[in-house]
């Protein structure tokens, strides 16, 4: 799920294609027919991924299938190391976009490309599938992870925006308040912590304007 919600992100930056948030799709992990999910979701293609990991090695299958004819019009297969898992969504969105020929849109909409550590990225993974569950426990494990994330990588905006998030849903607004500010000030282009210091503008501030301007950014982003 952490790699859906990573994909989901970056196929988001094309701006002629319309994809539905990890929220909607959470439910559909272990169904086995991408077509009856599609129907549900009320999609026109699904992109149904799978992947094997032995050792260092990982090799993902992906298939984009048409819902409504019910077959398969793009399949493509990627081989990675576990260090080059971050660039896996990168390779999917963008075998995607040229089966679809889609325009990406503005340049700058697409994030720069920086080195990942990638344990770091692993744990952040980690923990926005923990996170994604919320329960107790796992908002618990979902600090932890991203909060290991960070250990490997203290720069890493996208850890501290799930790190926000994590405390937030434990209810520890001002120390969310504090990870999104970081987040903020270390990629201005993640859409994540403004949703988050929207939030807390709205329920904990009760600062309707502040949080309609973040909102906004965020939706913008």
């Amino acid at each position: 799920l952490g790699l859906a919600d990573a994909a989901i992100t970056r196929l988001g930056y094309l701006q002629t294609l319309s994809v539905r948030p990890t929220s909607a799709v959470r439910n559909f992990t272990s169904v086995t027919d991408p077509t009856a999910a599609g129907r549900a979701l009320k999609v026109d293609g699904v992109l149904q991924t799978t992947y094997r990991r032995e050792g260092q090695q990982v090799r993902v299958r992906t298939q984009l299938v048409d819902v409504r004819l019910g077959v398969a019009i793009w399949t493509a297969q990627f081989d990675a190391t576990a260090n080059g898992l971050s660039q896996l969504e990168d390779a999917i969105a963008e075998g995607l976009a040229l089966r679809l020929a889609l325009e990406k849109g503005e340049s700058e909409r697409k994030p720069r490309p920086r080195a990942i550590v990638p344990e770091a990225y692993a744990a952040y993974l980690q923990g926005r599938w923990h996170w994604s569950r919320r329960t107790q426990h796992d908002l618990i494990a979902a600090q932890q992870s991203f909060e290991k994330a960070l250990s490997h990588d203290p720069t890493y905006a996208p850890a501290h925006s799930g790190l926000a998030d994590a405390l937030l849903s434990q209810g520890r607004d001002e120390a969310a308040r504090a990870a999104a500010t970081e987040a903020r000030r270390l990629d201005a282009a993640l859409a994540e912590p403004y949703a988050t210091l929207g939030f807390l503008a709205w329920f904990h501030d009760r600062d309707a304007g502040t949080a309609q301007t973040y909102f906004a950014r965020a939706i913008e982003l």
